[in-house]
């Protein structure tokens, strides 16, 4: 099955660039909020929960990347929309980061420094994987609803 053609093929590009933006900005924005929430009650991690968090994340990734390809290659909205596409792409993204802040402050942490930007950037690990986990979970069920629109024609593409 192929993808739906947009309208406005020259358009892509910056959809795409537009859903990217859009996924960091969700990223940070729930990075924030845990990293307030861990600042305030000054939590502080061990080594350990940030090295398992960043194998964690690792697992995750390559679930995105199964997952999105098999997306893509079924010829839904991913490969059609391009601003889905945006979205996705930052959230992978966003949980790449994730994944090497956990391991660089795992390190700092070993070395004996953790001042308020580390608890803001745990706040990215935690958020980016906590978006990465949810997509990774809902992507197939996304994809098939979408897919099923698509086969009733009931897409809608802007």
């Amino acid at each position: 099955m192929q993808g739906i053609p947009r309208k406005n093929a020259a358009a892509a590009p910056n959809l795409r660039r537009r859903g990217f933006w859009l996924a960091l900005g969700m990223t940070l924005i729930l990075a924030a909020i845990f990293g307030l929430i861990v600042g305030a009650n000054s939590i502080q991690p061990t080594r350990d929960v940030l090295q398992s968090l960043a194998q964690i994340g690792a697992t995750l990734l390559v679930a995105y990347a199964v997952e999105t390809s098999w997306a893509v290659k079924s010829g839904g909205p991913l490969g059609a929309d391009q601003q889905w596409m945006g979205v996705v792409m930052g959230i992978g993204a966003a949980g790449l980061g994730g994944i090497a802040l956990a391991l660089a402050l795992s390190e700092r942490l070993a070395a004996g420094h953790w001042i308020w930007i580390d608890q803001l950037l745990f706040g990215w690990v935690a958020g980016s994987l906590t978006i990465l986990g949810c997509l990774v979970v809902s992507l197939p069920d996304l994809t098939d609803s979408w897919a099923r629109r698509i086969r009733r024609g009931t897409l809608d593409d802007d």
